[in-house]
Order: C-alpha cells, then structure tokens, then sequence
C-alpha cells in the first residue's frame, strides 16, 4: 500500500508500506495450514502471491518530497579483525521515516552538505528497499556553521539505551549481554572498588581530553541507562539508517523526545550481522553499538566523536586507521581504556586548549623557537603565550607533544614523542577533515627533523623544518623545545643550546610572560628561567660562529673590540644596550640589573 500526496515545495509527502505486516499475516496463515496434499497447490499459489507483493510493496513512487539530510558512519569488521566503515546518506522525513541516498544521486548538488541541517527537496522519486534510487535533487535549506551552533564545550546530558528486540515473526527476543549497572559506571562512575585508580570512565575521559571544557552527565536517570522493548526483528540483519530511524521513533513513542538529550547511545543486541561493531550520524547526538562494543571506552569516543563532525585519523603509510595516538582511528576492545585522546588536528579542531595554542608561520614570522609542552600538562603552562603552547599549526600540519603520562598514559603509539599530523582534505572544513598521521619525533639525532613542502598561513608554498632541539621532562611541565623553520632560514636550535647570557643567574628569574626587569625576556629570549644569548638573524649568528667581525663599524650596534659583533637586547623601558660577555664585567657593569 503506497499512499501519494502531490505536495507543494514545502510540504512533505509521507510514503508508508505495510510489507512487514503483510508478510507477517501471510506467513502466520502459511504456517497454520496442514501440509496435506490437498492443500500443496493452495500454499504454491501463496508462496507465489507472497513473492508478488513483497517485490511491488518494496518499491513506491511519490512526485515530491522534503526532508533532512543525514551523513552516517557504519563500522565493522571484516573477516580479519581489520576495521572498515562505509558512510552512509538518509534522507528523514518530518515523521522520522528514513531512506537511504543512493551515493551517485548526491553528484546532482555541487555543494557541501551539512548532515542535520541541510533540507532537501526531491522529486520524482522512485524508493526500492528503504532506498531511494531515482530523484531529482535541490537543496531548500543550506547548512550551518557547527562550531557556533553545537560547539563541544559545556555540560551535555548522555544517555545509553539498551535495545531489546523480540522478532514478530517468531516471538524470538534478543537483548544486549551488558547490564545497566555495567553501563553506568563505565560511562559515569569512578568509585567502583573493583576498578584500579588509574582507570577511567566516559565521562571522564572526555573531560580529561577537553582541558574540562565537555561535561557529560547522565541522562533522564541518576544512572543514565534504560531499557527500550521494540517489535523488530534485529537477528542477522545488517544495520541501515532506515533501522537506525525505526529505534529512534520507537524511542520517541514510549520513552521521550530524542531532542531532549544531547546524546542518544544505543545498545543493540549482540547477534545482528556478525562483524557490525557500531553506527554514529554527523552533527547529531545519534549512535548506535551492537554488544559488546557500547561498553567499550574508545569505541564510545570514536562515535561521539562523530556526532561532534570528526572525521576519521589515518595513517600515512599505513593507511586508514592507523593513527594509534587518536580515538578517531581503530576503536579497541577494552573497557574503561586504554586511557587516550585525540590528536592534534583533532584537538584543534574541536576547539579545545583554544589559548594554549599558536599559528607558525615562518616565511611571514620569521623562524619560530619555542616550548611545545605536553598538552595533559596545560594547566601548568601561562595563558595566550606565543612561544608556550600544547597544539601548534603550521598551514595543515598540526602538533603536539604526545606525552604518554596522566589521562594519556596508555596512548597505542609514539608515546613521548613530538607527533606530526596533516588534515588532508582541503575541500571541508577542519572539523570535516580526515587526518593522516606523518612522523613522530625525538631528540636523538636522526630521529628529530621533520621536513616538507606545504602552504603557510599567509598562502606561500614553501619547504618548512621542524626540528627538535631538546626534551626536558620531570620538572612543572613536560615539553619539547622546537626550531620551525622555511627554506633558506637557519635552525633555531643552536640559539637555544648556547649558554645563557649571565650564567650567574638562577631559574625562575624570567619567563615568557613576566620580564622582572631582565632585558632578555624580549623576544623569546628567556629559556628554563635563564636568559640566553639573542642572535636575531642569521648573520648574527654566523658572526658568532666565526669569531670575527662581519659587521660595520663600532658603537652599541656594531662591532666589540674583540671583532665580534654586539647581540642588542631591549629592557623594559625600551634602552638600548651592547652585551659582550668577555667585558661586561669592566665596560658594562650597568647592563644586566639584578632582581
């Protein structure tokens, strides 16, 4: 049965199909009849008919319809173990029926699409099996800006829905193997006795990974879990979007409106498709798990992850998924862990440590020579400084110092290391953009440049260097000391190694945001609590090197009397000063006032 309305371009025509019911009559008249002789062409003919109606009530034709685009994430495992997901385009209609987009009908509209926001208008539809596969299509309702309108920040009720599904054919339920109690405190509780200290739960970790800018709470009951009866036959099906809505309605009929929760996780039953691990809609607060994969910690993260936009962290060489140092790539199978987060692109993208980070751009800045610090060490590090930083972007190049400690202590790969990570999709925006993970740096020789050609910030494609000039680690922060460099610049690092300019100073007399009246504090002069020697261009610094003057003429800008040429450096009160560290004990005794 197909019922048609000839709509206006606003309006939306509601399609049904009783081909469920149907078959489930047939069948239950089937069943109940006696395999007598007499009756053998009686069910042929049935059998035929049955066949007849499925095919045509399968199919349905409707001249316009309204609804929501919706882009989607299937994740499964193939007969390897190795993960594979499939995206998936639906289009919803205002009762929540769902229909799956055939891919190729989205070339039509050469524009981007937001999932939840952008309305579609199509006509002469022609659906087969839940699918549309014939329309014509226009946008009616472009997208919207998700970092404004849905940021991931702030406090967000979760919760997790238990699917329990009894076939109506044959009375045969199923029902996910985790319990509520189980539920509840992976996602939510920390004060179970049976957990170690060190392990985490949901909540938790996403307010660990946020700097404590996302807080999940749980939803419609104090232990943020409940139990849904559906009449749907769920065993050896392969998971859809029109399944996926057909939850979702259920829900809104007999709990609550899913728009009252920022998060909707539900639990599926164990015994669907075999290798089907769990589904999550962009831009929503959408996703589905088949058992046991909705008690896992990473698993819950990576399709979170999903409704906040995140697209999927890769592997260079290795290939999609691969980025064992973010949540985005392959999810594991461990409750409560491994304790992890997200990288660089992702955490830039999502907004998070949003004044602990900086742009480098060296071809327009110059070199760039700071301290990237562990970014589970952010509290310890100032506000809005340029040169003390846990997230740095170099054009699509994002970094951070992946230091395997705290709430990233189990983190699967480059633990302790400077990791490198590009957004590679320049067509989308940041959130949109997949990852591919490129190196993974240390101090140790051979072991600590990275180098490639990209675009900077200030549209020049150049050849740029990051170099790890030293790692200190133990003290009140964790970080790795970085040379940023384009073609043609010298390296930073031999600035940073040289020995401060009065080694009779102690630690903590400077810093990048509190000068104490040292002059070197001026442009990024001020290293581990010490100030250290300026060479402000490269020729200063090959002057240093030959121990011999280069420069033009004397006084405070230009050459000592030992033909070396003075570093200049600024106080606070903008004078201008000559050092020379072999005679400012007798010719410059005024130029280093003491704290």
């Amino acid at each position: 049965n197909t019922t048609q309305h000839n709509t206006t371009q606003h309006s939306t025509t509601m399609i049904t199909t009783t081909m469920t019911t149907t078959q489930s009559k047939l069948s239950s008249k089937l069943s109940s009849i006696s395999i007598a002789s007499k009756h053998r062409r009686m069910i042929l003919w049935l059998s035929l008919l049955l066949s007849i109606l499925s095919a045509q009530l399968k199919q349905c034709h409707a001249h316009q319809v309204v609804c929501t685009y919706q882009r989607g994430h299937i994740q499964s495992l193939d007969e390897h173990g190795n993960v594979q997901e499939n995206v998936t385009h639906a289009c919803v209609l205002r009762d929540g029926t769902t229909f799956t987009l055939l891919p190729a009908l989205l070339q039509q509209i050469d524009q981007q699409l937001t999932s939840q926001r952008t309305q579609l208008s199509l006509n002469d539809i022609l659906v087969k099996n839940d699918i549309i596969v014939q329309a014509k299509l226009g946008v009616v309702i472009e997208g919207f800006d998700f970092l404004t309108d849905v940021p991931a920040t702030g406090t967000k009720s979760l919760l997790l829905v238990r699917v329990i599904a009894t076939s109506p054919t044959d009375d045969i339920t199923i029902s996910p193997r985790v319990s509520q109690t189980k539920l509840t405190t992976n996602f939510f509780r920390n004060d179970d006795y049976m957990y170690a200290p060190q392990e985490t739960t949901f909540a938790q970790q996403m307010n660990d990974c946020s700097a404590g800018q996302l807080n999940f709470i749980p939803g419609h009951n104090d232990n943020g879990v409940v139990d849904l009866q559906v009449s749907m036959a769920l065993k050896d099906v392969k998971m859809t979007p029109t399944i996926a809505g057909e939850l979702v309605n259920a829900f809104a009929n007999t709990i609550a409106d899913p728009d009252d929760y920022n998060h909707l996780l539900f639990c599926l039953p164990f015994g669907m498709t075999e290798y089907f691990v769990a589904f999550a809609v962009d831009n929503s607060n959408l996703s589905f798990f088949q058992d046991p994969w909705c008690q896992y910690l990473t698993a819950g993260m990576h399709e979170v992850g999903h409704n906040y936009f995140l697209a999927h962290s890769n592997d260079e060489t290795r290939g999609a998924y691969k980025d064992h140092t973010c949540v985005m790539g392959a999810s594991f199978s461990m409750e409560r862990g491994p304790r992890m987060c997200f990288n660089g692109q992702k955490l830039w993208a999502l907004n998070w440590y949003s004044d602990k980070r900086t742009t480098v751009d060296p071809v327009q800045n110059g070199p760039w020579n700071g301290q990237l610090a562990a970014f589970v060490d952010h509290a310890n590090i100032p506000s809005n400084s340029l040169t003390q930083v846990v997230i740095i972007q170099v054009g699509n190049l994002y970094l951070v110092y992946n230091r395997g400690k705290s709430y990233n202590a189990e983190v699967i790969e480059k633990r302790n290391l400077v990791t490198i990570v590009r957004a590679t999709d320049t067509d989308k925006s940041i959130l949109q953009s997949q990852s591919s993970m490129m190196a993974g740096l240390n101090a140790e020789q051979g072991s600590n440049t990275f180098t490639r050609t990209i675009t900077t910030a200030s549209g020049t494609t150049t050849q740029i260097t990051i170099e790890i000039c030293s790692v200190v680690d133990g003290g009140n922060y964790d970080f790795a000391e970085l040379s940023i460099t384009a073609a043609g610049q010298d390296s930073m690092c031999d600035i940073t190694n040289q020995a401060p300019l009065d080694p009779s100073q102690s630690e903590g007399q400077c810093s990048d945001s509190v000068c104490y009246d040292i002059p070197c504090c001026q442009d990024s002069q001020c290293f581990n609590g010490r100030c250290r020697a300026r060479n402000q261009t490269p020729q200063d610094k090959e002057n240093m090197k030959l121990g011999r003057s280069k420069c033009r003429g004397g006084g405070a800008n230009g050459c000592d009397n030992n033909g070396r040429r003075r570093a200049r450096q600024r106080g606070l009160r903008g004078e201008t000063h000559s050092v020379d560290n072999a005679e400012q004990q007798t010719t410059n005794q005024t130029i280093l006032p003491k704290v």
